[in-house]
């Protein structure tokens, strides 16, 4: 197979401050000091932004970004606001050029980095199909060949001749992206741009570059939403501070990207900041034991492990009837299941002045792969009130364990125990 991209070794650079000085008589004199005779000038003002990757007066958006796509081939690109994502796409669309470094392309490109770029407001949506269409690399032709399917996969026929200044931001969307997304080119690139569409939507644009990767087309694809990254893109990149910090499966990719927040936060669970409620107790520890009572953040499916919760009572009274808890979630922040003392038939305790919560789970049901919990305090009352909650306490991750007792692992997130029983000609033959 062969590529589609390469990206070799792509930085780009940007001089923060003012560089201007109102005058051109004053800008030839600084350049002909600073260029000419050498001599050293004021440094202007910058302003304090900074995400890692500053240099002086300069922010690297983007420092010796290597990597190569195949035809085909649908990769995530993700990172924290501020790492190179759009700046990364912008290169690639020929928007910006690097400061160093150069792109291979093997195709046409087609770019969807903001809703409605390249649509004009007082033309209708007709209109914009045929302007952006053009301005995207579309013949009229094609276009007009292509119209139909454009306006059907939008959904918006009935304002299809409505100026689109009076369109609402899910309509802009649904007409921009239709039209990027039918033309005939060999690589679309997409930033963020599904945020904006609704649920049912969403799914259709993923089906839509599903398919444009089986016809071979190649997809790069931006988004802080981990399940459209999940459910689209086996292998993904991972930016922070202009810098390619990991290239390979999605999966593993995801947990570097929660890492990046985790290495982030204090060590001490007490010194927390981000966490709510109404602070008469404090969660300030939590961790995860195995049988053995060893902390451990990798579990086998099906083995016995313990939730632990430390809490300090921040009143000058004892705590009573709260109930303490832990919530489970994947990496795409979707919440799969919670242990509590309520379920574990505790339905209420006081704290004096600190305890130990422990949360028994004799056979865990989850199976391969990575997650991470958050820890809650909260009022045995119906209120639903939490005294506190932590989100995102720590990563675990869980291996592949025998938990029927088959010799083999199953599939799924989760491991159900159950049992099964098969009837011939009304025989019982087997349970």
């Amino acid at each position: 197979m062969s590529l589609s991209l390469s990206i070799e070794h792509i930085s780009k650079r940007y001089r923060l401050g003012t560089f201007g000085s109102g005058s051109a008589a004053e800008d030839i004199r600084r350049w002909w000091t600073h260029t000419v005779l050498r001599r050293p000038q004021a440094e202007p003002k910058v302003f304090q932004l900074d995400y890692g990757n500053r240099d002086g007066n300069d922010l690297w958006a983007l420092r010796d970004v290597s990597f190569h796509v195949k035809e085909g081939e649908v990769i995530g690109i993700i990172g924290k606001n501020g790492s190179g994502k759009s700046t990364l796409l912008k290169v690639l669309s020929q928007i910006t050029a690097p400061t160093s470094g150069r792109v291979r392309i093997n195709g046409r490109l087609a770019s969807l980095l903001e809703v409605g770029t390249g649509f004009h407001g007082e033309l209708t949506g007709r209109e914009n199909i045929f302007l952006n269409g053009s301005i995207l690399g579309m013949s009229p032709a094609e276009i007009r060949r292509r119209f139909d399917e454009i306006v059907d996969f939008s959904e918006i026929e009935e304002f299809i001749d409505t100026p689109v200044k009076r369109y609402s931001s899910g309509m802009f969307v649904r007409l921009a992206f239709a039209v990027a997304a039918h033309l005939e080119t060999e690589i679309m690139v997409i930033d963020e741009v599904l945020a904006v569409g609704d649920v049912g939507f969403q799914r259709k644009c993923l089906g839509k570059m599903s398919d444009a990767s089986s016809a071979g087309r190649t997809v790069l694809f931006v988004s802080h939403r981990m399940d459209h990254i999940t459910a689209l893109c086996r292998r993904s990149v991972v930016l922070n501070a202009g810098r390619l910090i990991f290239d390979g499966a999605t999966e593993q990719a995801l947990s570097r990207y929660y890492k990046l927040f985790q290495d982030e936060r204090p060590g001490d669970l007490s010194e927390r900041l981000d966490r709510r409620g109404r602070g008469r107790g404090r969660i300030v520890d939590a961790w995860i034991e195995d049988v053995e009572g060893n902390r451990t953040e990798t579990i086998i499916t099906g083995q016995h492990v313990r939730f632990k919760l430390r809490i300090k009572n921040m009143e000058n009274k004892a705590l009573r009837n709260v109930t303490a808890g832990i919530g489970i979630f994947s990496l795409t922040n979707q919440f799969l299941t919670s242990v509590s003392t309520t379920e574990a038939r505790i339905p209420a305790f006081d704290v004096g002045r600190d305890c130990l919560v422990t949360i028994d789970v004799p056979r865990l049901s989850l199976n391969q792969g990575q997650y991470y919990f958050n820890a809650n305090l909260r009022s045995a009352s119906g209120a639903f009130e939490f005294d506190d909650l932590i989100e995102n306490v720590t990563t675990f991750s869980v291996d592949y364990g025998d938990f029927h007792g088959i010799g083999q692992a199953s599939g799924g997130i989760f491991a159900l125990p159950h049992s099964a029983t098969v009837v011939e000609n009304d025989a019982f033959v087997s349970r």
